[in-house]
């Protein structure tokens, strides 16, 4: 699926393959704002597990001069955990905002009644949950990180 992006350039939105190893891996190490954040360690292994995991699990991609590269990941588990992010210099352009609809028509295909997840507090991206309608319900038992919650599916009562 195409896309165009605030600044209008153009973007893909697909489904993470197998093939897409070295494309994920460069993603996660070249982007140290967004790095900062990721749970997970940025190494080959890492970028391995993810694009061998079976859950739905889409990147915003670009070419240029017939070079792809990924500026975006978002995942949803079946249970309703996401993940997302964007490479430092694509955010603020409208990707994150494209994957997480990506995520909520997901979600309600699946039923759910809400996606939830983790952000670090000091995280500029828990103002840019927010204006999606995300909600902080609770925090972590470290007290280092919020866990959001959007609801998508139909309210109880």
């Amino acid at each position: 699926m195409e896309k165009k992006l605030k600044d209008g350039q153009k973007i893909t939105i697909r489904k993470l393959r197998i093939s897409d190893l070295d494309l994920f891996y460069n993603f996660l190490v070249n982007s140290p704002k967004a790095r900062k954040f990721w749970r997970h360690p940025a190494d080959y292994e890492t970028a391995s597990n993810y694009v061998n995991a079976q859950r739905y699990q889409i990147v915003a991609t670009i070419k240029k001069k017939e070079v792809e590269r990924i500026l975006g990941f978002a995942a949803v588990t079946d249970q309703g955990g996401i993940g997302l992010a964007v490479t430092d210099e694509y955010q603020h352009r409208g990707i994150g905002t494209i994957l997480m609809e990506r995520l909520v028509e997901k979600a309600q295909k699946l039923k759910l009644e809400h996606l939830e997840f983790t952000v670090f507090k000091e995280n500029t991206a828990v103002q840019f949950y927010s204006s999606l309608g995300c909600q902080i319900c609770d925090e972590t038992p470290d007290g280092h990180s919020y866990i959001m919650r959007l609801m998508v599916g139909k309210q109880n009562g």
